[in-house]
């Protein structure tokens, strides 16, 4: 019988679609292809460059740049060293070693936060006394308590009430220091005149 138009073309038309257009989209691809990778090696070469371009800047700079060094006087060699002595000592330290040493420091701070006292010179010598007259205390407290109370649980509780007591004066001297005039500046005012009220 009669076959229709299409019925005819079909089977020329897939020969035709077989052999032509997978060639065509081939060579479409593979332009494409070419085409995207000449762009990622254009790509590379532009960051290699800039890479490149960091690195020297970056060496040119370190170049330039003057070399810091830090004075090596013998007063700094001395300072540190001096430091570091009295850091080892402070650890080694036993707590009548370190009662010695606080009381040396009372010695030397407390006169001279008197005579500096309305001054701006006198707040790290309070702030230092407000930390290093508790301690002196506790230690010198904790030998009462090991000579005149007796052994056991007695000893754990004064010991105990010691610490509470060293922690509560640790907290009013710094509140003197940032709240008030200050240590040395309260003893002070022990010996002036009151102002009179008018």
């Amino acid at each position: 019988m009669f076959r229709s138009a299409n019925a005819v073309r079909r089977p020329f038309m897939t020969a035709f679609r077989s052999q032509i257009k997978p060639r065509s989209f081939a060579s479409l691809s593979s332009g494409r292809l070419f085409v995207a990778r000449q762009k990622q090696q254009q790509q590379q070469q532009k960051q290699q460059q800039q890479k490149q371009q960091v690195a020297l800047l970056h060496s040119q700079r370190k170049a330039a740049a003057p070399k810091m060094q830090l004075p090596q006087n013998d007063l700094v060699q001395m300072a540190s060293k001096q430091t570091s002595q009295f850091v080892q000592k402070l650890r080694t330290s036993s707590a009548t070693d370190l009662m010695h040493m606080t009381s040396k420091g009372l010695v030397v701070a407390f006169p001279l936060g008197l005579l500096l006292s309305p001054s701006f010179l006198c707040v790290p010598i309070d702030f230092a006394m407000g930390v290093v007259v508790p301690i002196h205390a506790h230690i010198g407290m904790t030998y009462v308590i090991d000579d005149y109370v007796p052994r056991g649980s007695q000893t754990a509780i004064a010991r105990g009430v010691l610490l509470f007591i060293t922690l509560l004066m640790l907290y009013g001297l710094l509140k003197v220091n940032l709240c008030g005039p200050g240590i040395s500046e309260s003893v002070k005012a022990l010996w002036r005149k009151p102002a009179k009220k008018e």
